[in-house]
């Protein structure tokens, strides 16, 4: 069997009851702990590695590193300009 996703209006209730049933066994007590905290190298790689829910890969590694570079970081002031040419 195969879900079948239908699209139809919802507020953000249904929303997120209709799609809930598709994620399960993610670390609750995780995410209480670390949800509005500030963001740095090791809470950012964890983060990576509760949603991913195994260690990531030498190449998912790699990647979210790379967004953690200076060069790649988007200043608040940014204009839509400035965040294309990222």
């Amino acid at each position: 069997m195969y879900p079948a996703i239908e699209i139809v209006p919802a507020n953000a209730e249904a929303f997120i009851e209709s799609w809930q049933r598709f994620y399960s066994g993610y670390d609750e007590k995780f995410y209480a702990d670390n949800i509005g905290k500030e963001l740095d190298s090791a809470r950012i790689n964890a983060w990576f590695e509760w949603k991913n829910g195994t260690p990531l890969s030498a190449g998912k590694l790699a990647s979210v590193q790379r967004y953690l570079s200076p060069e790649e970081v988007i200043r608040e002031d940014a204009d839509l300009d400035q965040v294309r040419q990222i």
